[in-house]
C-alpha cells in the first residue's frame, strides 16, 4: 500500500492517521516509516524536511514533531474555539462539508471533553451556522439527537425546498382553465359588479370636482384680467389688454412701461437751503467702539481722554457729542452751524451740532489744532481723510502704528467683530419633531455695552453643522436673556446643556420696515 503525498494544505492530523494506517498494513519499522514519510512530503511540508538536521531527516518521531509544530501546533484551543463560533456556511459549501468542518473544529477546540458533549456542541453550532433561517427553525423543532441526524435533516429540507422552488417556477408559466373559472359563482359576480359600480360613481364625483375647480380658476383669471382690459374690445379680437390698441400686445404697451417707470421712482430729496457753491452731502463711514472692531489711537481733545477710530472711509473728522459735553465749559470751543448734510456709511443722515476748532493731541505727538464736526455718534470720534491728508498720515497695519507728520502713534485693535455669542442658560430637552423656545444668554465683556434696542439672532455655523437642531433667524429685544427658537427634526430628543454656544447676535442700528405676518388662510384661487 503506497501512502499519499502531503504538501501542507490539508489537515496534518488526517494525513498522519492515513500514513500510520498504511504503515500498519505494510508492516514498516520506525526507520522505514521515517524514510517513507520523508519521500511523501511536497511543497511547504518538504521545506520542513530541509530545515531538519541530516541525522533527524530519517527519524520518524523527529519528523512528525516538526510537521506537527508547523501545521498543527498544540495549545491553540482558544483559536479553534473562536473559529468555531465564527464558522458559517459558505456559498459553495454543501451541508455535509459544513458538518464535517464543524466536527473537526469541535474536536480541536475541546480535545479533553467527552465525545457526547462534543457531539452536542457540534450539533448546536451546525444549526447556528446555516444560512437559511427557516431551515434552522425546522431543524430545531425536529430536535435531532446528534450532529449526524442534524446533517441528515438539513440535507432533506434542502432537497424539499429545491424541489418546491422548481415546482413553483414551473407552474408560474401555466394557467389551469376549468369550467368553474369560466363560470364564476353568482355571489362573486355580484360583488365584482358592485365594486365596479362604486368605482364609476367615485370617478364621476371626482370629475365633477375637477370641473368645478377649473371653472372657478378660469373665472378668477377672467375677473383679474378684466380690470385692465377695456370694455370696448370684443372677446374674440386680438388687442392689448392694457390700452385696447390693436397695433400691439400688452407686453409692448407704452402705457405699461410708463406705469413701471412711475412706480420705480423714489421720492425726490427735499431741496436744501444752502448756497449753490457748497457740497450737498459729505459721506462718512462710522464704526462703533462698543459694537464693531477697528484700529483706535489714544488722544486728548481739549485735555479730555478719548479713543479715536482711524477711519479711512470717512471724508471728515468727527467728534461725538458725548465727548464734546465732557469738555469743561471754559475750554469748550464754540460751534458754528454746518451747512453740509453729513451721511453715514449706511446712507442715513447724521445729526450734527456744528463745527469747531479743537486741540487734538495723539498719544506721543505734539498738540495740533484741527477743525472737526460734532455729531451724535456712538464712538468717541474718528479721524477722517481730511485729517490724514493734511497731517501726512500713514497707516501701517503690519507695525500697528499711525504716522502723523513723521511721528508714530500706536494703534490698538479694540472692539468686537460686531456680533456676540449666545449660550444656552439652562439644560433643555428638545422633543423629537418639535419646536421650542430656549433661553439664551448673550456673552459679552463686562465693560462692553450694546447700545441698540434690537438684536439679530443667527445660528452658529458650528452648531448647525452638528445636525442637532435648526435655529431660526429672528429679531429680538436687547436683553440679557433672549429667546432662541430651536427645531428638532430627528426621531430622538436632543439635549442642550448649559453653556452650549447656539447662536450669535448682531446689533441692529435701524429698522427700515416692519411687515406683519399674514395669518389669514390661503385664498380660494
Amino acid at each position: 500500500m503506497k501512502a499519499a503525498t502531503y504538501d501542507g494544505t490539508s489537515a496534518w492530523l488526517d494525513y498522519k492517521a492515513h500514513f500510520e494506517a498504511c504503515a500498519r498494513i505494510n508492516g514498516w519499522s520506525k526507520r522505514e516509516k521515517g524514510l517513507y514519510l520523508a519521500v511523501s512530503l511536497r511543497g511547504q511540508a518538504q521545506g520542513i524536511l530541509g530545515d531538519l538536521p541530516r541525522g533527524n531527516q530519517e527519524d520518524y518521531e523527529a519528523l512528525v514533531k516538526a510537521l506537527q509544530e508547523r501545521f498543527a501546533p498544540p495549545d491553540q484551543n482558544e483559536l479553534y474555539r473562536v473559529q468555531l463560533l465564527e464558522r458559517r456556511q459558505k456559498a459553495s459549501e454543501s451541508l455535509p462539508e459544513l458538518g464535517q468542518a464543524i466536527r473537526r473544529l469541535v474536536n480541536l477546540a475541546y480535545p479533553t471533553v467527552p465525545s457526547n458533549v462534543r457531539d452536542t456542541l457540534a450539533k448546536q453550532q451546525f444549526i447556528e451556522s446555516l444560512a437559511d433561517s427557516e431551515m434552522r427553525i425546522r431543524i430545531k423543532q425536529a430536535r435531532p439527537q446528534d450532529l449526524t441526524n442534524a446533517i441528515r435533516l438539513a440535507v432533506e429540507l434542502e432537497a424539499y425546498n429545491r424541489a418546491e422552488k422548481h415546482g413553483k417556477d414551473g407552474r408560474s408559466y401555466l394557467r389551469t382553465a376549468t369550467s368553474e373559472e369560466s363560470n364564476p359563482a353568482p355571489t362573486e359576480k355580484g360583488e365584482t359588479e358592485k365594486m365596479l359600480t362604486d368605482m364609476h360613481l367615485k370617478l364621476d364625483a371626482l370629475k365633477k370636482e375637477i370641473e368645478k375647480l377649473r371653472s372657478k380658476r378660469e373665472g378668477n383669471q377672467n375677473a383679474n384680467r378684466g380690470k385692465d382690459q377695456p370694455t370696448n374690445i370684443s372677446p374674440g379680437s386680438k388687442a392689448c389688454y392694457k390700452c385696447g390698441s390693436k397695433n400691439h400686445f400688452r407686453r409692448d404697451c407704452p402705457q405699461l412701461k410708463q406705469d413701471k417707470d412711475s412706480k420705480g421712482l423714489k421720492t425726490p430729496p427735499k431741496p436744501s437751503a444752502k448756497p449753490a457753491h457748497t457740497k450737498s452731502t459729505a459721506g462718512v463711514g462710522i464704526s462703533s467702539a462698543a459694537l464693531e472692531a477697528g484700529m483706535y489711537v489714544k488722544a486728548k481733545i481739549q485735555n479730555v481722554d478719548v479713543q479715536l477710530l482711524v477711519d479711512t472711509g470717512a471724508t471728515i473728522t468727527i467728534i461725538s457729542d458725548e465727548v464734546y459735553n465732557r469738555i469743561p465749559l471754559a475750554m469748550r470751543p464754540e460751534l458754528q452751524k454746518v451747512t453740509q448734510e453729513i451721511l453715514a456709511a449706511n446712507g442715513a443722515a447724521l445729526e450734527s451740532l456744528g463745527r469747531g476748532s479743537f486741540l487734538i493731541r495723539p498719544e506721543g505727538c505734539n498738540t495740533m489744532c484741527f477743525e472737526a464736526v460734532v455729531a451724535k455718534i456712538s464712538t468717541d470720534g474718528l479721524l477722517g481723510l481730511d485729517f490724514m491728508k493734511s497731517k501726512n498720515g500713514v497707516v501701517d497695519l503690519k507695525k500697528g502704528c499711525l504716522t502723523i507728520d513723521e511721528e508714530e502713534v500706536d494703534m490698538r485693535y479694540e472692539g468686537s467683530l460686531g456680533c456676540y455669542r449666545v449660550c444656552c442658560s439652562e439644560k433643555i430637552i428638545v422633543p423629537a419633531h418639535s419646536e421650542v423656545l430656549v433661553p439664551g444668554k448673550v456673552c459679552k465683556p463686562v465693560e462692553k455695552e450694546i447700545r441698540t434696542d434690537s438684536l439679530l439672532v443667527e445660528g452658529l455655523a458650528k452648531f448647525m453643522q452638528s445636525d442637532r437642531a435648526l435655529i431660526a433667524r429672528s429679531l429680538v429685544r436687547n436683553e440679557p436673556v433672549i429667546p432662541i427658537r430651536l427645531m428638532n427634526l430627528k426621531e430622538e430628543p436632543q439635549v442642550i446643556y448649559p453653556g452650549t454656544s447656539l447662536a450669535q447676535v448682531t446689533p441692529i442700528q435701524d429698522t427700515l420696515e416692519t411687515v406683519e405676518a399674514n395669518t389669514s388662510g390661503a385664498s380660494s384661487n
